[in-house]
């Protein structure tokens, strides 16, 4: 079985180191690809040689370009439309969600506050990914 490869995009980079040492930490063969923000992504998405992810996590929230707006431009590459991809936010807003997932998001996540909900989100990512 090919390991799952995680594209996380947050320009908090606590969050995305904690997440990443949850994800490993269940399962030490995902690859993760942890970006500051939506230019480094679509660089990396852009780039020939580049692994093609099982998931994508966007962080709702990010500076240049926001996460919904990151949604948006992966899957107008036809290419990436079926690399599933959710959003990771501290907003719960009502009007957030339903954007992201009418644009395609296959979940919205609010980011946990304790460690037992990370483990949880890990292992939902994980499952997502697979």
């Amino acid at each position: 079985m090919d390991p799952k490869i995680i594209l996380l995009v947050d320009d908090d980079k606590d969050d995305r180191d904690i997440l990443q040492e949850t994800i490993l930490a269940i399962d030490k063969t995902a690859e993760i690809y942890s970006l500051p923000n939506g230019h480094k992504a679509l660089e990396y998405l852009n780039n020939v040689k580049c692994k093609t992810p099982s998931l994508i996590v966007l962080d709702y929230n990010m500076p240049l370009i926001t996460g919904a707006d990151l949604l948006v431009k992966i899957f107008a590459n036809e290419e990436y439309r079926a690399i599933p991809i959710v959003m990771l936010s501290t907003s719960n807003a009502e009007r957030h969600v339903e954007q992201c997932l009418r644009n395609g998001a296959k979940e919205y996540f609010v980011k946990p506050t304790d460690y037992n909900e990370l483990e949880k989100l890990a292992n939902k990512l994980l499952e997502i990914a697979s």
